[in-house]
Order: structure tokens, then sequence, then C-alpha cells
């Protein structure tokens, strides 16, 4: 991917339930036709052995970073999650 051999599976991780079951189960039904394109599409990757969709929690979720606003320690935390930064910085 991009010039840079990747082995196995890549990891998703998302704070969403229902989109991990939608993607992992094939049984589970779908009510609007973009949404049942779009998790079809995810669902063979996964089949494929392309993709791996799994569940993170919400408040480690380092993804929050780029779509929420949020207090300074919050971010920092994620930040230091992310980076695994291990600085003092005073919050």
């Amino acid at each position: 991917m991009f010039g840079i051999p990747v082995d196995g599976p890549t990891s998703v991780f998302c704070d969403n339930e229902a989109v991990v079951r939608n993607t992992a189960y094939s049984e589970s039904t779908l009510k609007r036709k973009h949404l049942s394109i779009a998790y079809h599409r995810c669902r063979e990757a996964q089949a494929a052995g392309y993709v791996r969709v799994g569940w993170e929690e919400g408040d480690i979720n380092p993804a929050d970073i780029l779509t929420k606003l949020m207090p300074g320690p919050r971010m920092r935390a994620l930040l230091r999650r992310l980076f695994y930064w291990n600085k003092n910085v005073s919050d």
C-alpha cells in the first residue's frame, strides 16, 4: 500500500458498536440503500482478509482528536496515546 509492503490484514478500530456489528455479521440488515452498498464493500474486504474491524472504547479512541472538539487535558492524553509521548506536560 503506497509502496510499503503490508503483511496481513489492516486493523480498523471504531467506537461505534453498530458499525462493527454490521461489518462483521452478514445477517445484519441495513435499512438504507447507500449504507447497504458501503457495508457490502466492507464485508467483502473483511471476508477476503484485507481488513479487520474491531471496537475500541470512545474514551481512548485517538481518532477523536480529528473529529471532535475536546478539552485540553483529554486531547493531551489522546496525543500521548497516539504518539507514545511520555513527557510531563502540565495539564
